[in-house]
Parts: structure tokens; C-alpha cells; sequence
């Protein structure tokens, strides 16, 4: 977001808000000048840089030239995949899949592959950095290894191809909205992980009983967790995962929301509501 406002010298939110333990101070933060459209229009497009300077018009049939190359070429080199055809409807899948619990049966059920072939795509879809996964967390470092990873398509704009969401307003009517905007945010968090002397470890968190946190970051000790909303305003009960978390490990550990608003306000004394385009105040 940075790098599109003009203002890439600056260090981005997340650096901002993790080295300063996670103060709750909304002055620290500004929107900054939104992509033409708004955020339905961000999600619609993507990121890939190619596409910046493109109008509308361009961007499903330069997504249309990637994926087919991409399909076509270079997953028969690096995944050596033959069955081209069955591949592109299964990365399809992954995209309505998108900011989902990885469930490899799942595949199986709507591809009719077995788990060890889904395992294999997944890889491949991996090594090519167009999938990655978030493990679950758990307070016990042998069970966070054991729950189910969460997955992310690389770019919303390709999902939306995928899925034939033709336009900002068919994404607008659609239930994938949300998953999308979740997809958009987390992968943002991952590529601030660049300014940081370290990589926070990047969990999700979610308790037998349906309480889940989107995206919880494990820096010097300290565990953020934030919510992500694809909503203009927030309530209360937009809270609920962040306290069961608290609840849980008995921690006030510092949070946010990230949401579709304009806004930076304080939910609680530890918690800020962060706009989807934040930036650092000048």
C-alpha cells in the first residue's frame, strides 16, 4: 500500500505496531490514498505488479495469459504434472477454498483425486508461490503442529478469474467477499515481514468450540492476535475471538482488527481497529 501511495520509504504498519509492543495509539496511524475503486476494486485487480498501470478492461485477460502459461509451462517443469486439464480445475478449487482450513479429503470429494495427489499439487502450488499455509497454533509447541494449516491463494485478482467473478461488482454480490479480503490482508502481513529484523512466527488460532483468531503473529515473546472484517463498521461482538484468546491463555496480549472502515480508533485499552490501507502517520 505504501509502494502504491507514492511513500514506499516508509516503514508500513505492521513494523510500526509490533516494535512498539503493540500500543494501542491510533495517532501513530493514517488511511493512506486509496487505489482507484476503493478496497472491491483492490481484491478485483490483485497485486500483480504488471497490472498496475492497466485499466479493468486488461486485467482478466493479462490473468488469463499468466495462468495458462503458468499451467501449460511451468508446473509441467517443476511439479512434472501431466494431467494439465485436471491441475487448473484443482487450483480453481484451492481459490474457492481461499482463507479456508486445509482439508485434503475435501479435494479428494470434489476432484476425485486421492489425498497423496492433493498433497503433491499443494506442494507444487507452494514451491511455485502461488499457495502458502498458516499453521494452527496451540500453546503446546507438539499440538501446533498437529491442527489443520489454513491457505491462501497468492492473489485475490487471480481467484476472482478463477472463480469468474467478472467485475468489482459481481466480487461485490458474491460470498467469497469476505474470504477474499481475509486472503488480501494476510498476505499484506506477510510481505511486511521483509522490514523486520526477524519474520514473526504467522499462526491462526481457532478453539473446539468455534472461536477462532484470523491471524496470530508470534514476535520477541509476545503473541498478536488480529482479526480481519471485511465490514465498514465494527461492533462489540467483532471482538469475541481476540477475547476467547485473551481468555484462554489469561493475557492481555495486545490486538487488532483490520477491517474495510477509514478509520483508526481504540476498541479497548490493547486493542486498535486498523483500517485496510493503513500507513504510518507523518
Amino acid at each position: 500500500m505504501e509502494e502504491l501511495a507514492g511513500v514506499g520509504d516508509r516503514p508500513p504498519w505492521l513494523k510500526v505496531w509490533l516494535e512498539s509492543g503493540g500500543e494501542a495509539n491510533p495517532e501513530r496511524y493514517r488511511c493512506l490514498p486509496e487505489p482507484t475503486g476503493g478496497v472491491l476494486s483492490t481484491l478485483w485487480r490483485g497485486g500483480m505488479p504488471g497490472l498496475i498501470a492497466f485499466p479493468d478492461t486488461m486485467v482478466q485477460p493479462f490473468l488469463n495469459a499468466f495462468l495458462h502459461t503458468y499451467v501449460e509451462r511451468d508446473v509441467r517443469v517443476v511439479g512434472d504434472i501431466r494431467d494439465t486439464e485436471h491441475f487448473g480445475r484443482f487450483v480453481a478449487l484451492c481459490a474457492a477454498l481461499t482463507a479456508q482450513e486445509v482439508n485434503k479429503a475435501h479435494f479428494g470429494r470434489e476432484l476425485g483425486i486421492a489425498p497423496v495427489t492433493a498433497q503433491k499439487w499443494l506442494d507444487t502450488l507452494k514451491a511455485t508461490y502461488q499457495w502458502h499455509e498458516v499453521p494452527a497454533f496451540s500453546g503446546n509447541a507438539v499440538k501446533r503442529l498437529a491442527g489443520k494449516s489454513k491457505g491462501y491463494l497468492a492473489d485475490t485478482g487471480l481467484a476472482c478469474l478463477l472463480q469468474r467473478l467478472t467485475s468489482v461488482e459481481a466480487l461485490s454480490a458474491s460470498p467469497l467477499r469476505g474470504a477474499l479480503f481475509e486472503t488480501w490482508v494476510a498476505n499484506g502481513i506477510r510481505k511486511q515481514f521483509v522490514t523486520l529484523p526477524a519474520a514473526p512466527g504467522m499462526y491462526h488460532w481457532r478453539t473446539a468450540g468455534g472461536a477462532e483468531v484470523d491471524v496470530l503473529l508470534d514476535w520477541n515473546g509476545v503473541r498478536y492476535p488480529i482479526e480481519i472484517k471485511c465490514k465498514t463498521q465494527l461492533s462489540g461482538h467483532d471482538m469475541r475471538g481476540i477475547r476467547a484468546f485473551r481468555e484462554t491463555y489469561g493475557t492481555e496480549a495486545p490486538g487488532a482488527i483490520i477491517y474495510a472502515g477509514d478509520s483508526c480508533r481504540k476498541l479497548d485499552a490493547v486493542t486498535l481497529a486498523m483500517p485496510w490501507n493503513a500507513g504510518q502517520a507523518e
